[in-house]
This record gives structure tokens, C-alpha cells and sequence, in this order.
């Protein structure tokens, strides 16, 4: 698997758990929405998740993108909405802590910063 798609299946992860929930995540289409299933199955092996960590993983990921998608819709100012992503992101990482080994949160760190770093690079290729 290269590192390209790593960083993308970070990403993915999270549109994932926005798109699992239909109803708050409507603009997400059917083919993209199979595409994230697929690349986040890849991170699951990736990461070589067990069952138990699947299911944890899947909720964290629900409820996070649930949390981050009402926070976009809202009516606050771009700062209060910086600063409620903030602390969402946070509890995400503290949770996340407890459901994956110290092995497993360093390969998602870096899928992370290669995500971040991906999205940056596409931002200024774009402007």
C-alpha cells in the first residue's frame, strides 16, 4: 500500500463516519460514499485492526464526523467554530488512545500528517 493512499485513508476515515449517517450527510453521493467504504477497509487492514478495535473505531469515527458536520452547519462565527473543531479533535485523540496500541497510534499519526501535508500541497495547487 503506498503512502499516497495512506494519507487519503485518514481523511476517508473520518467523511466515513459523516457519510454512515444518511441523514446528516446527504450531499455525499452513493459512488463516493462506496469509494470511502473501500479505502477504510483498507485502513483497517492496515492497521490490522482486531474486531473489537473495528467497532470502537467505527463509533469514535461516527460520532467525531456527527460532532464536526453540526459544527460546519451552524450559525457561529468561523472563530467559534475553529475552537469547537478544536476540542472535538482533542477528545477524538484522547479517546482514540484507549482503543488503538502505541504501534497502531503511530502509523495513524503519520497517515494523519501525510493527509494534512496532501491537503495543504492540493490548497496552494488550486489558489
Amino acid at each position: 500500500m503506498n503512502g499516497r493512499l495512506l494519507s487519503r485513508l485518514f481523511v476517508l476515515a473520518v467523511l466515513a463516519a459523516a457519510s454512515s449517517v444518511q441523514a446528516e450527510a446527504p450531499q455525499i453521493d452513493p459512488a463516493r460514499r462506496e469509494e470511502i467504504r473501500q479505502q477504510l477497509a483498507e485502513a483497517k487492514a492496515h492497521l490490522k485492526l482486531t474486531p473489537e478495535q473495528e467497532s470502537q473505531l467505527k463509533d469514535l469515527l461516527r460520532e467525531q464526523g456527527g460532532k464536526l458536520q453540526a459544527i460546519r452547519a451552524s450559525d457561529e462565527s468561523r472563530f467559534e467554530k475553529l475552537q469547537k473543531a478544536k476540542a472535538v479533535r482533542e477528545d477524538f485523540r484522547s479517546r482514540l488512545t484507549t482503543i488503538l496500541s502505541p504501534e497502531q497510534l503511530t502509523e495513524w499519526d503519520r497517515m494523519r500528517d501525510e493527509a494534512i501535508a496532501r491537503a495543504k500541497q492540493k490548497r496552494s495547487e488550486q489558489q
